[in-house]
């Protein structure tokens, strides 16, 4: 009653949700509420009602209950590491595809733990990644289930981008400026490079160049001696064959 006595004790509901109380009387009482329905919060407000002198009418009162909610924990690891990563950011959707917390992001140690959540059927989609690691936005499904005494364990993994070398680390050496057909280097000067000198005779052989003809005069002024030179020598012989005679 309204002094704090107990005038009916460990009434229960039926299937129906329902309490039925009678020979009550006249005066004020209250419902207190002591062990809730399995999933759901203990209500223990007093829930106040009178009955009347010639009260003909049931009085009826409504009790609520709230579904008893539940809890996860993420953590966000490296994917071929397993260590911890700070800062990444996620948001909860319901099964309805409605944002229903945002902006939630991992701590120190990689760690997400998220209250208050009503049972049902929900998706954690990742909008930003760590730095350094790939963003992974696939939804993660969860469920929370009624009367889940224990927070839900949810680890998520992101792949590390890989550093860019800025293409392959094979170098590129510039094609050798091309010579002039026949002519050595200084160093190949130097070392005297029997094949070098081969080299040189065949481009020599090969170049489309004009040569000067100074050779061609050389063998004409020869070729005009040796002939003087014949003629001189049969003009001597012949003299002497005259006075031979």
């Amino acid at each position: 009653d309204m002094n704090g006595n107990d005038v009916r004790a460990d009434l229960t509901t039926d299937k129906d949700g329902k309490i039925s109380v009678s020979d009550l009387r006249p005066g004020d009482y209250q419902f207190i509420e002591t062990k809730a329905p399995t999933g759901y919060d203990l209500n223990a407000k007093p829930i106040p009602f009178t009955i009347t002198k010639g009260q003909s009418q049931v009085t009826s009162v409504t009790a609520l209950n709230s579904l008893t909610t539940g809890s996860i924990e993420l953590t966000k690891v490296d994917m071929d590491h397993n260590g911890t990563l700070e800062g990444a950011i996620f948001n909860i959707l319901d099964q309805d595809g409605k944002v229903v917390r945002e902006g939630l992001k991992t701590d120190g140690h990689g760690k997400l733990i998220i209250n208050d959540l009503k049972p049902g059927n929900y998706q954690l989609v990742e909008t930003k990644a760590p730095e350094g690691y790939q963003l992974d936005a696939s939804p993660i499904s969860f469920t929370i289930e009624k009367a889940q005494a224990a927070p839900l364990q949810i680890t998520v993994s992101n792949k590390k981008i890989e550093s860019s070398s800025g293409g392959d680390n094979e170098s590129i050496t510039p094609p050798n400026k091309e010579e002039k057909p026949g002519k050595e280097t200084s160093e190949e000067l130097e070392k005297g490079n029997p094949e070098t000198q081969i080299n040189k005779q065949q481009d020599d052989r090969n170049t489309g160049k004009e040569l000067p003809n100074t050779g061609h005069k050389k063998d004409s002024t020869q070729t005009v001696g040796i002939l003087l030179l014949l003629a001189g020598l049969l003009s001597i012989l012949a003299t002497k064959r005259k006075k031979y005679y």
